[in-house]
């Protein structure tokens, strides 16, 4: 059966067969006298345990979300779906899975694994060992649970006053780190309380934020925090004092081998406060965090294999045949109780059987192998007296599809068997109608059984479901009786010889007393020729399970809704019962039922909801929730089958026994927030000037639309910029500047970074590299005499342009001497690629007259360097792969300093390191900036930085140009997890240049940032905290222009890949583009996407939006926080843009002036757009 059900419940095709093949002519079994009741289940004896206890056996894991080293060898997992796990190698194969070394691989977690009994009631994603007999389990809430053992019952839950990222715990101690950056420290005695970090760590700046703990016994603690600083703790977490250490890039804290140690870029810091000094560098490594998981687990029952017949449940005991793997290997046994574990054993010569149907009693088993012959299928039946041990042939019989066979075992071994027929010799195909009974008579000098068809003398289709009552005298099967074609329950009370019908009329369960002259019962167990009310139908779901007590329990469906319905041992129905609950399933044995439906929380999450009844769904009991069968129910049909010792849920679960629940309800998880609704911020209506016209910008260089976005957004007084790149070499910029006030109305202006390269060049070539950076442009360009880039010729010549709207800078210059030609310098484009760029207009040539052409031969320029900095330009001018060292720092009027590139470490603790290198001017000084991901596609967590040290005092010289560079590391972000999503980027905190890190929890609605600028000393200067999305109301202020130039420029993606990182807070935007006066206005949707913000968190404000437009139209805004000032963008009517092109985009533009409007009518088109729905904080 299966829960919840999610069609409507057809019935099976039972066809009428008596035409087809005949029905048996033996003589009707009178009924025996019905009993007005059947006695108790506790008269009759229990045979079960009871009350009843959940078995959890899911399907080994996959993958560890986390994972602790436990008994030596072994390890403790926690999986997706609560899952606890332990898991133990065997110790002639095994290493321990904490070994770490200089460059620690990933742990390795394999051998025998057991699970616990449930799963938590939420998904775990840590875990805690506070001493043998504690261990916690940290919920994705942020809830912790208890438990005595990794595998022990949850006993309690403790829930922190705000969700945690990370807990550690020793002793009577645990400490958490919270989404802020905060630290909770919880003890017995006081509950959960905030604990301060040093002050001084904050340098002067924004306060600590945690983001990484570790205990050990006897008190000691360690909390890692950003700006980066490591904290101690000697008294379990109560007081911290900053340790004396240097940045180091550390990224997480651990126990190692009984010390506390902090794992960093180039090196690691161990302490122990029991020696001097306290704080040491080491090379060693913390496990990894994650784990190569292999895990095996043994075979567990499962219900959807009893539900179609390949497994049985007798008793406390489960058997099931398993397919090979290999194609034409025995078949396995697969035995146990029926929790599990199951042992396999081999089933000698079933190799070649295409399926096989199983059924069982003790140690009595008998299978039915289908084989094809031909055009027939052989059903060989096997036996096994010794429950799978020894098997011997049994008869061999021919069935029509070994999906209608149906296997019920006597306690002495006969076995009714359906959907089989004997042997023909003839052409006649094998039609089915009544039952076979094989029985062991002694007839046979062999194993083989006697087979004889039954009598079931009004049967007029295929029987179903057959089975014996506990003694074996009984035996019972479904069919449709000839009469009046109404499905019937057939009975035998001479151990399956001959059977009679029981009508199966809901209505005998409910007494009423019997009018004068009524008509007796005829002798089919029916009313006589009066009309007779709608009967039931056999489903996918149904089953037939006679009980201990002789209590008989069907599931049958009537009217398309399943009903269980309870009979006596002669078959007469006592109780017919519906589910509990709508759409519940049922399954049960004799009158022992449970109903199983899913159940939607108030947060919208559904809950599995399960109930019990011992008197055939009189009455039913609600049971405590089982976590497992939530999870279930919510994500696919869950299949349920039940026996005498209890029953089975799908794959995962077994409930061992009846009557009530000894495990009692689990500890609740927290109540799970709202889920996310639609939200949006105030709409924003434009309208475009009827005076203004599109204006067009040709050449746009850019790979895709060329429509400016965040990254071109309100950058000192450029509200927006576009760089052009003409056919003729010329590189220019247009932008919107803002008056020299920075505020006012913006004009659209042209600048120059690079003229047309001049005609006439010969042989020669051109390589350029232009950029786009952070603070603007960057171009470099070179002339090739003669047109090979030959290693060894000079460099000479290099022209070198910029434009930083961040600190209002523009130069052009030239580097007389690049020193020779590396082998990569230059990437020749072939002559073949060189075509006039799309959307190329006539260029006036001599005379006037408009003629096309030819670009100039122009090649890839590929420096190592070419980076904006404050009043400058850093030129690498060799290939990265030359290893040159080479490097310029470019500063008008001409000013060029010259020195060698840092050469960054290879490798660091954890294997060779990606540096990907870049440099900056901080307090009149060159540094050097390596940025290291935490992972390949990751985010940039640490740097390296490099710097000169200052000649020593009384020195006047400053450090040559060969000077050696010092290198440290530093942390500038945590690393990113499932619930934390990190950005960085470089930005500007009026005349300092730094990175900006951003920590965004989009499914809490959280989000915190800060800015560190750079300092000569290779250091980072004391952290600003700056504004978030978050932060904003719904129709924020604009910021002043005095705001933009003093405080740090916050471009807040909305979207890192696919994830929107602020939800709820895109504004939608409604453009009116007045047409002409006898037309209706053109509408285009936007939604507003990144956000530039300055300011602070307490007092945020917005220079501007990007606003895309929904769907795919090509077609932008960029709208300052002065929505005044706001322009519209779209691709240009036959540029290559607009039609799909690749290269050289036309845009055109227009202003527009906006305004908030609360009252706007938001399209309905909106809500489907990524971002819009707001989580609960």
């Amino acid at each position: 059966m299966t829960a919840p059900p999610s069609r409507t419940r057809a019935p099976l095709a039972l066809a009428s067969a008596c035409a087809l093949a005949g029905c048996s002519g033996a003589p009707a079994q009178p009924p025996r006298a019905a009993e007005a009741t059947l006695p108790s289940t506790d008269a009759a004896g229990a045979a079960y345990t009871s009350p009843a206890r959940w078995s959890y056996h899911p399907a080994a894991p996959d993958a560890a979300v986390a994972w602790a080293p436990f008994a030596g060898a072994g390890c403790v997992v926690v999986a997706q779906g609560g899952q606890r796990w332990t898991v133990t190698p065997d110790p002639r194969t095994s290493t321990p899975p904490s070994a770490a070394g200089p460059a620690a691989q990933a742990a390795r977690c394999a051998g025998q694994g057991r699970t616990s009994a449930s799963p938590a009631p939420e998904e775990l994603t840590a875990i805690v060992r506070r001493s043998p007999a504690s261990w916690m389990f940290v919920g994705a809430s942020g809830a912790i649970y208890e438990a005595s053992s990794p595998l022990g019952q949850l006993t309690r839950a403790l829930s922190p006053p705000e969700p945690l990222l990370q807990v550690a715990g020793a002793g009577g101690s645990l400490i958490g780190v919270t989404r802020g950056g905060g630290v909770l420290r919880w003890r017995e005695e006081l509950g959960w309380k905030p604990v301060l970090l040093d002050g001084a760590a904050g340098q002067g700046g924004a306060p600590p934020r945690a983001f990484g703990v570790a205990m050990a016994d006897g008190g000691r603690a360690l909390v890692l925090a950003l700006p980066e600083a490591l904290f101690a703790s000697e008294d379990g977490g109560a007081t911290w004092s900053r340790a004396p250490l240097p940045t180091m890039g550390l990224s997480r804290v651990g126990a190692l081998g009984g010390e506390l140690l902090a794992e960093g870029l180039l090196a690691s810091a161990t302490w122990d406060p029991r020696r001097t000094p306290a704080f040491s560098r080491s090379t060693a490594t913390l496990p990894r965090a994650d784990v190569e998981l292999d895990v095996t687990a043994p075979r567990a029952p499962s219900a959807s294999a009893v539900s179609i017949g390949r497994a049985a449940m007798s008793g406390d005991r489960y058997v099931e045949a398993v397919r090979p793997e290999d194609a034409g290997a025995p078949w396995l046994l697969a035995s146990g109780p029926i929790e599990g574990p199951l042992k396999e054993a081999a089933m000698p010569g079933t190799g070649d059987c295409g399926s096989i149907k199983l059924g069982a009693n003790g140690r009595r088993v008998v299978a039915v192998c289908a084989e094809p012959d031909g055009d027939r299928v052989v059903a060989r039946v096997l036996r096994s007296d010794d429950g799978g041990g020894a098997w011997s042939p049994a008869a061999t019989l021919e069935t029509p599809d070994i999906d209608q066979v149906g296997v019920a075992v006597a306690p002495d071994g006969a076995a009714l068997l359906t959907g089989v027929c004997k042997p023909s010799d003839g052409a006649d195909s094998c039609k089915p109608t009544a039952p076979l009974l094989l029985s062991h008579d002694g007839a046979h000098d062999d194993d083989r059984a006697a087979v004889a068809l039954t009598a079931a003398p009004t049967l007029s289709a295929p029987a179903v479901l057959p089975a014996f009552s506990a003694d074996g005298r009984s035996a019972y099967f479904l069919g449709f009786r000839g009469k009046d074609e109404r499905l019937a329950l057939f009975v035998s009370h001479d151990g399956g010889e001959t059977f009679a019908p029981r009508p199966l009329d809901a209505t005998a369960a409910l007494p009423a007393p019997q009018a004068d002259g009524a008509e007796d019962e005829d002798e089919e167990g029916g009313s006589g020729d009066g009309p007779s009310p709608e009967g039931f139908d056999v489903v996918e779901e149904s089953a037939l399970r006679p009980a201990e007590d002789g209590a008989v329990g069907l599931l049958l469906s009537e009217r398309g809704s399943l009903t269980y319905l309870t009979a006596d041992e002669d078959g007469r129905v006592l109780t017919a019962t519906t589910p509990p609950a709508e759409g519940a399933a049922l399954a049960g044995f004799g009158r022992r039922v449970l109903a199983l439906a899913s159940r939607a929380r108030d947060s919208g999450d559904d809950v599995a909801a399960l109930w019990e009844s011992l008197d055939g769904g009189v009455s039913w009991a609600e049971l405590p929730e089982m976590p497992a069968l939530s999870r279930e129910v919510s994500e696919a049909q869950l299949a349920i089958t039940c026996g005498g010792s209890g029953c089975l849920f799908g794959d995962v679960a077994t409930r061992v026994g009846w009557g009530g629940q000894a495990d009692g309800a689990l500890p609740r998880a927290p109540d799970p927030a709202p889920r996310a609704q639609p939200s949006a911020r105030t709409p924003i209506v434009c309208e475009t000037l009827p005076s203004s016209k599109w204006t067009r910008v040709d050449h746009v260089d850019s790979s895709g639309l060329g429509l400016p976005d965040g990254d071109e957004l309100l950058r000192g007084r450029s509200v927006w910029s576009l760089l052009t790149r003409a056919p003729s070499g010329a590189v220019d910029v247009v932008s919107a500047m803002l008056p020299e006030s920075g505020a006012g109305e913006a004009r659209v202006v042209t600048r120059s970074l690079l003229p047309a390269v001049p005609a006439g060049l010969g042989r020669a070539r051109v390589a350029t590299n232009v950029t786009s950076q952070m603070e603007g442009y960057a171009v470099a360009r070179l002339r090739i005499p003669g047109g090979a880039a030959a290693p060894g010729t000079p460099m000479r010549n290099v022209e070198v342009a910029w434009e930083n709207w961040m600190d209002g800078t523009s130069g052009r210059g030239t580097i007389p001497d690049a020193g020779p030609f590396e082998l990569g310098d230059v990437k020749v484009v072939p002559d073949a690629a060189r075509k006039p760029r799309a959307g190329a207009r006539p260029q006036a040539g001599p005379g006037g007259a408009a003629s096309r052409r030819a670009p100039p031969p122009d090649d890839f320029f590929d420096p190592a360097l070419l980076s904006v900095s404050l009043r400058g330009l850093f030129i690498r001018p060799h290939s990265g792969s030359a290893q040159s060292a080479l490097t310029f720092f470019y500063e008008p009027p001409g000013k060029l300093q010259r020195f060698d590139f840092p050469s960054w470490p290879a490798s660091g603790l954890h294997g060779s390191l990606d540096v990907r290198a870049d440099a900056v001017l901080a307090d009149g000084q060159p540094v050097g900036v390596g940025m290291v991901r935490q992972a390949s596609s990751g985010p940039m967590v640490g740097m390296l930085l490099a710097h000169r040290p200052a000649p020593p005092a009384g020195a006047s010289a400053a450090p040559g140009p060969g000077a050696a560079w010092a290198i440290d590391a530093v942390s500038v972000a945590p690393p990113a997890d499932r619930d934390r999503i990190v950005h960085t980027d470089w930005t500007y905190a009026g005349r300092s240049i730094g990175v900006a890190t951003l920590v965004a929890h989009p499914g809490h609605a959280a989000a915190w940032s800060i800015f560190q600028p750079f300092r000569g000393d290779g250091t980072l200067g004391p952290a600003l905290p700056l504004p978030t999305p978050f932060d904003l109301g719904d129709a924020p202020r604009p910021c002043s222009a005095a705001e933009r130039a003093a405080t740090a420029r916050q471009e807040a993606p909305l979207f890192l890949g696919s994830t929107a990182l602020f939800p709820g807070t895109r504004h939608p935007v409604l453009v009116v583009d007045a047409a002409g006066p006898s037309s209706p206005p053109e509408v285009t949707v936007l939604l507003t996407s990144t956000t530039v913000l300055h300011g602070t968190p307490a007092a945020p404000c917005v220079a501007g939006w990007d606003a895309r437009a929904i769907g795919r139209a090509p077609r932008s805004a960029i709208i300052p926080g002065d929505l005044a000032q706001a322009w519209l963008f779209r691709a240009a009517a036959g540029s290559a843009a607009a039609v799909g092109g690749s290269s050289g985009p036309a845009v055109e533009l227009r202003p527009m002036v906006c305004r908030f409007d609360p009252g706007a009518e938001v399209p309905e088109a909106v809500w489907s757009e990524p971002g819009m729905a707001r989580p609960a904080r």
